[in-house]
């Protein structure tokens, strides 16, 4: 999709909003078609960067990859392979907002993700070099903030709480509570559903043979404080902090 036909749906799409003209059926199809042909394209990596993040930060974010070719990912529930050579997508790259349950129904799914290059750091699992970027979600027309960025809501409440006068910041941050299993197993069928877990910790395999069961295994309601050897997550836990703080994350 050009540039072109791209600004001639999107205008159209406008139009459609503010009542003043509206889509035949044909044309409606031919849109959804061109949306879906520019899906295809970001999926298989089309390169839509169109401008810099500047001069200075695109020298290093290039001497810290040392490659062209970088995976942006839009942190909006997939990546978008681009190509990346000293451009970027600094107004925005485009993806279907119909796609994510909650947003935008499909006949203005068309939706922008900004990136916000101060939060760019590389992904240290993916086997490609793969740059994270945290993202804003504009819409194409207006060029407002989406209402439904959950990014943009943190923001809003930020600033209401700056107008309030009670406080200068406001601190949002996840409490990464999770379990560890070895194995889970479920299923549902017309005659039957099951479900299934296990751990080594689990105090029901006191008795499986493990060549060998040392017996480190926390009793019930006694596996919050454990240490090594009955906590044998240990070096699991101290690998993810030093993950985390690597990526600039604090870790209280």
């Amino acid at each position: 999709m050009t540039r072109a036909v791209r600004n001639r749906l999107i205008a159209r799409v406008a139009a459609r909003r503010r009542g003043e003209q509206g889509l035949t059926l044909i044309e409606l199809l031919l849109s959804l078609a061109i949306m879906a042909i520019l899906m295809g394209f970001l999926a298989g990596g089309l390169s839509m960067a169109r401008q810099a993040f500047g001069a200075d930060r695109a020298s290093e974010i290039g001497s810290e990859t040392g490659a062209a070719i970088q995976t942006v990912a839009a942190l909006v529930g997939s990546a978008l392979p681009v190509r990346f050579d000293g451009a970027g997508p600094k107004d925005g790259i485009g993806f279907d907002g119909s796609s994510i349950r909650g947003f935008q129904e499909i006949q203005e799914s068309v939706m922008l993700v900004v990136a916000d290059p101060t939060t760019a750091f590389l992904d240290p699992f993916a086997a490609a070099t793969t740059l994270v970027l945290i993202c804003n979600i504009t819409d194409p027309i207006t060029g407002q903030t989406y209402s439904r960025d959950a990014r943009y809501i943190a923001q809003k409440a930020e600033s209401y709480l700056k107008s309030t006068g009670m406080g200068e910041a406001a601190y949002f941050g996840p409490e990464a509570e999770f379990f560890v299993f070895n194995e889970v197993r479920y299923g549902q069928g017309i005659n039957y559903a099951m479900h299934e877990i296990d751990s080594k910790e689990g105090t029901w395999n006191t008795g499986t043979k493990e060549a060998p069961n040392l017996g480190h295994k926390p009793r019930q309601k006694e596996g919050y404080f454990p240490v090594p050897p009955v906590d044998s997550m240990q070096d699991l836990r101290t690998e993810m902090v030093l993950t985390m703080e690597s990526l600039g994350i604090q870790i209280e």
